[in-house]
């Protein structure tokens, strides 16, 4: 199997989704902007696993900007589960 074998790009995937869960994104979001060319070229841009990489990406992505969202004041939270006085 070479870099561009499709179980070797399906490898990739899993590694920048583990990246993405223990919490280093921007290994993730690297590993992502590598692999997906390559996808489009070798399997093409309507492929199930070239749209499914494209979705984990943009997840990612979306992930990291509501991260960077300030904290919600805790005062102006509501809270559903209060008993009414």
């Amino acid at each position: 199997m070479g870099p561009e074998h499709p179980q070797t790009l399906v490898s990739m995937i899993c590694l920048a989704e583990a990246y993405g869960l223990q919490g280093k994104v921007g290994d993730a979001e690297q590993l992502y902007e590598e692999v997906l060319p390559v996808l489009r070229r070798v399997l093409g841009s309507d492929h199930p696993i070239t749209l499914v990489t494209q979705t984990q990406l943009s997840d990612l992505r979306q992930g990291r900007r509501l991260d960077s969202r300030p904290p919600t004041n805790p005062k102006q939270t509501v809270h559903t589960n209060q008993p009414k006085p």
